[in-house]
């Protein structure tokens, strides 16, 4: 993370630039890293550089408007542009309770068009034990969680630790997003319980690369990025639509429980 805090009493009056470090410093004991991580990214790369040096008095509808067609007119999607308009105004809610902010500027959210709905892909057991045969060997064991009910972020940080072979069962005890860990989804621990092919798998996978269960030849953590094309291979090879990491989770009546 590049930004770094700053007293709020840098100057008088405050610039957007005082507001938005202090308020990441205040933010970071309630916020998960990855959620930290991108507000920081937001301010760096799409707010700072034009509004950082402004006084927070001068940001007004105008302002947030023009901000609002830059984006777009630079090819952002309507999704990221409100996700940058939604960190501004917590900045400058933050700015607010500190009394440095008289009064908030209005915030019109871009609407993109709506998506036509998909159905979602519901695994069978059949399903899902075709999709980890059909695998390359390296990646059976990650599949073959990922439909225990494993999310991506808690697959790319799981441990050897966490796993016990002996009682079928894996602890989800931490995520991985973006190369950064923190706490599992609700900040609560849980075990999953592992079928017959999970456990199978994860024998054949061992390896003592280091403590990362999945993780490449340098014992580097895996990242989203490279874990997309094993999955739809071994659609593809089952026979299946290609479906991300999460959508594995979804199983039919019938399928392995969670512990």
């Amino acid at each position: 993370m590049t930004l770094k805090a700053t007293p709020l009493a840098v100057r008088r009056p405050a610039t957007l630039d005082d507001i938005a470090r202090s308020y990441l410093d205040a933010a970071r004991p309630a916020s998960k890293p990855s959620t930290l991580q991108s507000k920081a990214d937001l301010l760096r790369l799409h707010i700072l550089p034009s509004l950082g040096a402004r006084l927070v008095d001068a940001i007004d509808d105008a302002t947030v408007a023009g901000l609002t067609q830059r984006k777009l007119a630079d090819g952002a999607r309507p999704k990221t542009v409100n996700n940058i308009l939604s960190c501004l105004r917590c900045v400058l809610v933050f700015g607010a309770k500190q009394g440095l902010v008289a009064e908030l500027p209005r915030f019109v959210w871009p609407c993109g068009p709506r998506p036509e709905a998909q159905p979602h892909t519901v695994l069978s057991d059949d399903d899902a034990k075709r999709l980890v045969d059909a695998a390359e060997p390296g990646w059976r064991a990650m599949i073959a969680l990922a439909l225990a009910g494993l999310r991506l972020g808690e697959l790319l940080g799981l441990r050897w630790a966490d796993v016990d072979l002996a009682k079928r069962r894996v602890a989800i005890r931490r995520t991985l997003v973006r190369g950064i860990a923190g706490p599992p989804e609700r900040n609560r621990p849980r075990w999953i319980a592992l079928d017959e092919q999970a456990v199978d798998a994860l024998r054949a996978h061992r390896h003592d690369r280091g403590r990362q269960v999945f993780c490449d030849e340098y014992c580097a953590p895996l990242t989203p990025e490279q874990t997309h094309w094993p999955l739809w291979r071994a659609c593809d090879r089952a026979g299946l639509p290609r479906m991300g990491w999460d959508a594995l989770r979804r199983r039919r009546a019938g399928s392995q429980s969670q512990a």
